[in-house]
């Protein structure tokens, strides 16, 4: 199976999963961060998302996840309060995120010394479980939730990209090593999670020298 025909199957089993959230609406913390937060409402006021935390017509909250605010100020520059295609973004990101793992599972069962065909069905399969698990239902049916699979999809990004890293020699290494870390910051600015998403990469990176 051509890996392009894996990423279209988490893209459809995802959205089939998951399209009854389409016709939600505004619900709980939505409302905060996209009906009451000024600073999704204009372009210009990214840089000064950057310097807040969320929820800033509410309590002070200790959540700072800028990438999160900035994909309320893309939505809303297409879409105003409309709550539909916001959904979709959930959606969208989620599938990302499943394809992110997808393609770092695989690599990481390569590296073990699996064969190509076995690696990538068993990558799918991990993905697919991942993705339709009922854990995952909060994170993509509320707007508020889109954190997650932002984190996930830059964090799955980041460990797929330093594994490709750790195996290659010469002068593509260095790209592969600063896309990694660009990534995993990315993941940390999505959701507090993120974090972690380096820890499990030299855990990675230290179970495999002690495999060899």
């Amino acid at each position: 199976m051509k890996k392009i025909w894996a990423a279209l199957i988490l893209i459809v089993v995802v959205f089939i999963s998951y399209a009854p959230a389409v016709r939600n609406g505004f619900v709980w913390d939505d409302t905060a961060l996209v009906l009451r937060d000024p600073l999704i409402r204009s372009w210009r006021l990214i840089p000064e998302g950057f310097n807040h935390f969320l929820f800033v017509d509410a309590t002070a909250s200790d959540f700072y996840r800028p990438v999160q605010r900035l994909i309320y100020t893309i939505d809303y520059a297409a879409f105003a309060f409309r709550p539909g295609p916001y959904h979709v973004t959930s959606l969208l990101w989620h599938g990302l995120a499943a394809i992110a793992l997808l393609f770092f599972a695989e690599e990481l069962l390569l590296s073990f010394g699996l064969e190509r065909g076995r690696s990538r069905l068993m990558a799918l399969v991990a993905a697919l479980v991942w993705a339709i698990h009922p854990v995952q239902s909060a994170a993509v049916a509320y707007v508020s939730g889109v954190a997650d699979p932002l984190a996930a999809t830059f964090g799955f990004l980041g460990l797929f990209l330093l594994l490709r890293a750790s195996l290659t020699l010469g002068p593509r290494e260095l790209p592969l090593l600063i896309g990694s870390g660009v990534a995993f910051l990315l993941s940390a600015l999505s959701k507090e999670s993120g974090l972690l998403f380096p820890l499990i990469g030299m855990a990675f990176s230290l179970l495999r020298k002690n495999v060899r």
